[in-house]
């Protein structure tokens, strides 16, 4: 539960909604207490304890460390100023309390000495994908000489962790023409990136039967480039695509090439069958006529001028009789593996089928590509 302390007229006032909000909670983060001013003490800081029950109580600040108050842990010290790094810093630790132990993460943090909130934003990705190893293995990571840490903003004011190399100091001319001094910092772009753990992830997603489709979308949306691969630029997750008289039609994915087009991916279960009937009458499963059926329709809207226009001007994507692609099951053990490339000849025009193996065999022949 994410409690902003700037939205309460007195620090007093916090304490009555930790105490709401403990019931059944397990972690309980309260940031800007001081941007309530004064009035933290021992007596606060004990009823603040004892409201937050049996749950986890992290306190975010821009105190000093001779500011805290007495048994109080730090866990971001420095003034942000920069409002896209403390909206990053926020953004992350609301997802900690569904996601992480958050008193694991903080000792974590306190035993590598790791207080910057481009640190902090790191390591939590890292825990809410694999845990406290994968978020150790991420601060350990920087080598002296090696890319350094930053946050970057995205398209949609995405934010996220990369890794740059600072060059040397130079001398830099602005466009007022003003020499400075300064020492650049260069992102890594995504070819550069290490995908090993993102791809064991995957996985494990798809070898869990009890797996969701929302599941498979968080992943994807954290992990676009397991959808762009080489062919696409840019990921939107679920764009609607308004009619008049009708509900929205709205896709899992578009994915774009800049200034060229767009086109559509749906997601399924990797449980659902691919293949059903006897040796000799093999056909697609019914979830893959019904997903084949759904992403027609999204077709179909791209058909009328003024769908497009909407869809550009709203989305910057541009989209007429776009690729149709399902992603859906796990290859299937064919008899004759000529079977299923007759039945792909079976699929309505524009329209593709991939299987979760065959997603993630090309994720790995691109990470292999990277490390040669």
């Amino acid at each position: 539960m994410f409690i902003p302390a700037r939205d309460f007229a007195s620090v007093q006032d916090v304490v009555p909604s930790l105490r709401s909000a403990s019931r059944g909670a397990r972690n309980l983060i309260v940031d800007g207490l001081d941007e309530l001013g004064s009035g933290v003490d021992r007596e606060l800081v004990a009823s603040m304890d004892r409201a937050a029950g049996s749950a986890s109580l992290l306190v975010t600040s821009r105190w000093a460390e001779s500011d805290l108050p007495p048994n109080w842990r730090l866990i971001v010290m420095e003034p942000w100023g920069n409002e896209t790094i403390q909206r990053a810093v926020m953004m992350r630790l609301q997802e900690l309390d569904a996601a992480v132990d958050v008193d694991a993460l903080y000792s974590l943090l306190e035993r590598l000495g790791a207080r910057r909130p481009v640190q902090v934003v790191g390591a939590a990705e890292a825990f809410i994908r694999g845990g406290l190893a994968a978020a150790e293995r991420w601060l350990s990571g920087g080598e002296p000489g090696e890319p350094e840490l930053m946050l970057v903003e995205g398209a949609a004011g995405r934010v996220a962790v990369a890794r740059a190399v600072r060059m040397p100091e130079s001398l830099l001319l602005t466009p007022t023409s003003e020499r400075l001094r300064a020492a650049p910092l260069v992102t890594l772009g995504r070819a550069s990136r290490d995908w090993s753990g993102e791809i064991a992830e995957l996985e494990d997603l798809i070898n869990d039967a009890a797996v969701k489709e929302q599941d498979l979308q968080r992943f994807f949306e954290r992990n676009p480039n397991f959808l762009t691969g080489i062919e696409y630029d840019r990921v939107v997750p679920h764009p609607v695509l308004a009619r008049d008289g009708d509900g929205p039609l709205i896709p899992d994915f578009m994915l774009d090439v800049t200034g060229a087009h767009a086109d559509v991916l749906d997601l399924k279960l990797p449980t659902a069958p691919l293949v059903t009937g006897a040796k000799d009458r093999r056909h697609f499963g019914r979830a893959v006529r019904d997903a084949l059926a759904q992403v027609r329709e999204y077709g179909a809207y791209f058909d009328i001028p003024a769908n497009r226009e909407s869809v550009q001007q709203r989305y910057g994507l541009l989209a007429y009789r776009p690729q149709l692609t399902v992603v859906i099951g796990r290859t299937p053990a064919l008899d004759d593996p000529l079977q299923l490339r007759r039945l792909w000849d079976d699929r309505p025009p524009g329209s593709k089928v991939i299987t979760y193996d065959d997603l993630l065999q090309n994720v790995k022949r691109l990470e292999q590509a990277r490390r040669r």
